[in-house]
């Protein structure tokens, strides 16, 4: 009865109440006690009482915290008492009375442990009808429980666990389809976070979210409700001073649960608040991730195009790349500190400025009608940016003035940051051409403008720092682009200002591409050297001009830049540049770099292997034989000096009025190739039979590098290469011959006359010449040719002039010696040559005589050569002063140089030693002719100027003389 139970305790209270007996005090709580169990409800029903039932949910609690492991194969049981004890009727309002909050309190702990402790009990669970329940628990908290609870308030451990007990279910494909099927739901357990002073019931709510992201369904409907602007201001309370050793990641590592497991079997109390904001901070991280679909591992999710998206624009790319990093410690250091690198920028106005975004998002509703409670605008948070960005250039996801300020910051992947530098530079390249007048009235236009220069700058700055990703630039869809900026267009640089320094800049780069062997082969096509050597054709500036070479160089030793110098009117834009412009007495350093530069290249394009020879045969249509010689031997300095320095000597003929004639002419060409060029011809050819002549040219032939009348004139000038000039004096000597010796009227023999002229003018100079001209064969071409052209009447000056040349060639010994091989046989030509005239006697006398040498190995075949064609007779004739001459010279001189020559060859034929010694002096020794003049000093006859080197045949007078040494003007 509870009168009685009052009266009894009132009577108890007086003995032993605290203010009345001090002592009393422990005696009286349990008075207290005992009365407030009595006057309970359960203690009057039938059954299990109310503590008793609170003990035994306890011990179990206790069993599933200390042993999961060992329960975790067993189903549990009670879900049906368990969940009655959990279920809230709707008219119930005392459930967190005191009388009724432990046992809810601890059942719905219970429901958590017994969820998350194994699979089995999690499908019981849902299959008993638990989801509903505890979200309808759930709901009931939201709407009682104060935002300012603490974490100690009953209620607020009875949420913790509930929302907990949601995040277990959330791990099953069923219990997440429920979710989606109840939106209320889910924004009830967002709506978890906003308990600031509650940090496990947060962490439960995080975690939860982060569980159902495991559906793609729901991740769109957390979206929609606006879940991004409760998780992203939990990421900056993040102290990035404190510890985090403590809070250990690890995802797949065996034996460990991963942190996500280890803050969801923690404890509800919190004892430092700062640890729990980085916890949760970290945990926020990892549901952001979950719900975008950036993670591996067992925290995988599905992809979230929406979800990548808004995390790009809300925290820039950069920085949202964090999101895909298992531990997220270190984005989070980054979102709480300022950062700025080519990598990352993140300071505190991008901070303010997302946290006031994601404040407005949170106070604007979403406006959906199935979904009121949602907040936000995803298309508005899509389009975000940061204004402190808004003149930043981001390329391949790096900010590209932060990387020319550091062009040696280690980039993640330089190749990828190239490619992407190049599409850009492609898109956009169209702003060099922007006009004056448009970039003033255009602020976008010229902030255009300057990120174009940024990017180029930033490729070559890639190329400066690791030379070797110039490779990259070998792909043509990297290169193209690049190209574009160099199209071959008409701007006025004054109404372009961006025009010139950005062609500056990208010849730069090209320049830099051309030390790779891969980008030379690249940039080595007709259709891009077109472009720069149209770019030889009035340049924007000086820099340009000095750069389009610095590629044309680098370019010089390809086969494809010599066929296009010669075909597409390349040589005609360096010869404009190498050529005097007007009356040039201003040195100009620019002026002389340009032209030191343009003759390099076409001295490399020269040079070339494959298409050098074209290039040359193109020169030599408008450059003189000397300058084009200069201009394939070198050196440049010397080269550039003759196009320059007025010359008149045996390899060079130059003067200002010829330079200033072609000058004028290749202008011409020049104008006419550039305009078809612009209009899209790339091939200029020439007719076939164009050539610029030199009116100062027009008498002189040129042979081996050397002005054939010239050096007449002068020929002891220091020839540069005088055997190559001996080889094309024999050439053209003999192919000049034969081909007018083959004519049966109208035979010229000037030209042949004049090239052995000058051929023996050469060979007394350089003696050693001849036996260059035996070691190719000439001695024997030369007999071969005498043998032919003897008989021939019409022919005699040309054989003249032939036995001319053999006679200084003789001097040498080896040619003695190469005579003595030949076929036909030397002695016996010589011989036919006996009836051309005194003139052709006395030098193949003469011939004969220096073949006869003791020192020439050769000299038995020779004499045996000499009995067999029976020279010994011819020459006793020949002395013989009793027979009738014919042809001989009216200058008895010439007849008596013969005679002294007969005596000395008889003289060598029956020299002691040799092998046909004995016969010839049988022969001779008897005959009275021999002795007339055998013991005679014949040598009298001759003047003293005689020399080795010359022999007779500068003494010889009258028509004889006009074989031995004929006058160049002939």
């Amino acid at each position: 009865d509870e009168q009685i139970l009052k009266k009894a305790y009132r009577k108890l209270a007086v003995v032993y109440h605290p203010d009345k007996n001090p002592e009393g005090h422990d005696h009286f709580q349990k008075i207290h006690k005992a009365y407030d169990f009595l006057r309970s409800p359960e203690s009057s029903k039938s059954g299990p009482r109310q503590w008793v039932i609170l003990l035994i949910l306890k011990a179990q609690c206790i069993i599933f915290r200390r042993y999961p492991k060992i329960l975790a194969p067993f189903k549990y049981a009670g879900y049906p008492l368990l969940l009655e004890a959990i279920t809230i009727e709707d008219g119930d309002h005392r459930f967190l009375a005191d009388d009724r909050s432990p046992v809810l309190e601890i059942a719905t702990k219970l429901c958590w442990l017994t969820c998350v402790c194994c699979t089995l009990n999690g499908e019981e669970l849902f299959r008993s009808d638990g989801l509903a329940i505890l979200s309808n628990l759930l709901s009931r908290l939201s709407s009682i429980l104060p935002r300012d609870a603490a974490t100690s308030f009953t209620g607020s451990r009875i949420m913790t666990y509930c929302v907990r007990t949601l995040a277990g279910l959330g791990a099953f494909e069923a219990a997440r389809e429920a979710f989606f099927a109840k939106p209320a739901v889910v924004h009830d357990v967002m709506k978890a976070i906003k308990y600031d002073n509650a940090p496990s019931i947060v962490e439960a709510s995080v975690h939860c979210i982060s569980q159902m992201a495991a559906s793609a369904d729901l991740q769109d409907l957390m979206l929609k409700l606006g879940v991004l602007w409760h998780l992203i201001p939990m990421l900056f309370d993040y102290d990035v001073s404190m510890e985090d050793s403590s809070i250990e990641v690890e995802i797949n590592s065996e034996g460990k649960l991963s942190f996500l497991d280890q803050f969801i079997s923690s404890e509800v109390v919190c004892t430092n608040m700062q640890y729990a904001k980085n916890k949760l901070a970290i945990l926020a991280a990892h549901a952001i991730s979950r719900l975008s679909g950036l993670l591996g591992g067992h925290l995988k999710t599905p992809r979230n195009k929406q979800g990548v998206a808004l995390l790009s624009a809300l925290f820039t790319p950069q920085i949202a790349e964090g999101f895909t990093e298992t531990n997220p410690s270190e984005l989070l250091k980054h979102l709480n500190t300022n950062v700025e690198n080519p990598c990352k920028i993140w300071n505190d106005k991008m901070r303010k400025e997302l946290l006031e975004h994601t404040k407005e998002q949170s106070e604007t509703p979403a406006g959906l009608e199935d979904l009121p409670y949602a907040i936000g605008d995803l298309s508005l948070a899509e389009k975000f940016k940061f204004k402190c960005l808004e003149d930043e250039l981001v390329i391949g996801r790096i900010y590209v003035r932060l990387y020319n300020d550091t062009p040696t910051f280690p980039l993640k992947d330089h190749s990828y940051f190239m490619q992407c530098l190049a599409v850009y530079i492609g898109k956009h390249a169209e702003h060099m051409y922007a006009k004056r007048e448009d970039l003033e009235a255009d602020r976008l236009l010229r902030r255009s403008c300057e990120h174009l220069l940024s990017s180029i700058r930033a490729a070559l700055n890639v190329v400066n720092t690791i030379p070797k990703l110039a490779v990259v630039y070998a792909d043509v869809r990297c290169l193209g682009p690049i190209l574009t900026c160099i199209e071959p267009k008409e701007v006025d640089p004054a109404t372009s200002p961006w025009f010139t320094p950005t062609l500056e800049l990208v010849l730069t780069l090209l320049v830099h591409l051309t030390a790779n062997k891969a980008c030379v082969e690249s940039l080595a096509s007709d259709k891009i050297l077109v472009k720069l050597y149209l770019m030889l054709n009035g340049p924007p500036s000086k820099k340009c001009l000095v750069l389009a070479l610095d590629v044309l160089q680098g370019l010089a030793k390809t086969p494809v830049a010599s066929w296009s110098a010669a075909t597409q009117a390349g040589g005609i834009y360096l010869l404009s540049l190498v050529l005097p412009q007007g009356d040039e007495a201003v040195e100009d350093d620019h002026i002389e770099k340009v032209q030191e530069k343009s003759i390099a290249i076409l001295m490399t394009l020269c040079a070339e292997k494959v298409n050098g020879v074209r290039l040359v045969t193109f020169i030599q249509r408008f450059l003189p034989p000397g300058l084009v010689d200069q201009l394939r031997e070198g050196p440049k300095e010397s080269t550039r000096k003759a196009f320059h320095v007025k010359s008149e000597t045996p390899e060079h003929v130059w003067n200002p009025d010829m330079a200033r004639r072609l000058s004028q002419e290749i202008n011409r060409l020049r104008a006419l190739a550039s305009k078809a060029q612009f209009s899209g011809t790339l091939n200029i050819p020439l007719k076939d039979e164009y050539k610029f002549k030199f009116q100062e040219l027009q008498n002189e032939i040129f042979v081996g590098g050397v002005y054939v009348r010239l050096f007449m004139k002068q020929p002891e000038f220091p020839l540069r290469n005088p055997k190559r000039f001996l080889e094309g004096l024999l050439k053209e000597f003999f192919n000049r011959s034969l081909k007018e010796t083959q004519k049966t009227e109208g035979m010229d023999t000037s030209m042949p006359i004049l090239l052995s002229a000058a051929a023996v003018s050469l060979l007394r100079i350089h003696k050693l010449l001849s036996e260059h001209a035996a070691s190719l064969g000439y001695v024997s071409s030369l007999v071969k040719f005498v043998d032919r052209v003897a008989g021939n009447q019409a022919a005699g000056d040309i054989c003249g002039s032939a036995l001319r040349l053999g006679h200084q060639l003789s001097v040498n010994v080896t040619v003695a010696e190469s005579l003595a091989s030949v076929k036909p046989e030397a002695i016996a030509v010589f011989m036919r040559c006996f009836e051309i005239g005194l003139g052709a006697k006395i030098l193949s006398m003469e011939m004969i005589k220096r073949s006869l040498n003791p020192k020439n190995r050769g000299r038995d075949g020779l004499v045996k050569q000499a009995l067999d064609c029976k020279l010994v007779q011819a020459l006793l004739d020949i002395l013989d002063w009793k027979s009738q001459e014919k042809g001989v010279s009216a200058n008895k001189a010439d007849e008596n140089t013969l005679r002294v020559l007969v005596v000395d060859v008889i003289h060598l034929l029956r020299r002691e030693g040799g092998a046909y010694t004995e016969v010839i002096r049988d022969m001779v020794d008897e005959n009275e002719i021999w002795l007339a003049f055998s013991k005679q000093k014949h040598d009298l006859f001759l003047p003293s100027s005689a020399t080795d080197s010359t022999g007779v045949a500068g003494l010889l007078t009258g028509q004889a003389a006009y074989y031995a040494l004929p006058p160049a003007s002939k």
